[in-house]
């Protein structure tokens, strides 16, 4: 009976001996991919445009624009305030585009993680690598572009049809 006993703890402890190791190669293997993976977010760039097409934005794998282009025409063809809705609208659909393709440069690593168990599934009170993983790209923001975006100022000068005078007339 204390040789089953023996024999039970010595399989239980190879099991266990066999699925360190396996995490341990599945690591090493993140690691070297972890290091393609940071000279391939470095390059993404992402473009936006405003539904309008009067705006796009370029922006980078964090979602931060690095590049605007407003068409030559835009300020006679919107107000200012459209304009700035235009801008907010271009720059999420680019931050959405860059938050994509962030996810799909991750999604190796992430996908592997998934697969093996967690860190915290073998040792009580140990982060979960898992949650780690998750946090590197957070989901997608889906609020409504221009949401929020602040009224209009009741003090601005209209022409005579009550529309908002162009400040761009005394200066073009």
């Amino acid at each position: 009976m204390v040789d089953h006993g023996r024999e039970q703890r010595r399989a239980d402890n190879d099991a266990l001996n066999a699925q360190v190791e396996s995490m341990l190669a599945a690591f090493e293997d993140q690691t070297r991919q972890l290091a393609g993976l940071r000279e391939s977010l470095g390059a993404i760039e992402a473009e936006g445009w405003s539904t309008d097409r009067h705006v796009r934005v370029t922006a980078n794998a964090g979602g931060i624009p690095i590049d605007v282009w407003i068409a030559d025409d835009a300020f006679h063809r919107s107000t200012p305030r459209g304009l700035a809705a235009s801008v907010a609208e271009a720059a999420q659909a680019a931050a959405r585009n860059a938050q994509q393709q962030a996810a799909a440069a991750v999604a190796p690593i992430t996908d592997a993680a998934g697969a093996m168990p967690d860190l915290s599934e073998l040792t009580p009170g140990a982060p979960s690598l898992h949650e780690i993983f998750d946090s590197f790209i957070p989901p997608l923001d889906e609020r409504v572009p221009g949401q929020g975006a602040p009224t209009e100022p009741n003090d601005v000068a209209r022409d005579d049809d009550g529309r908002p005078a162009s400040w761009l007339k005394d200066r073009w």
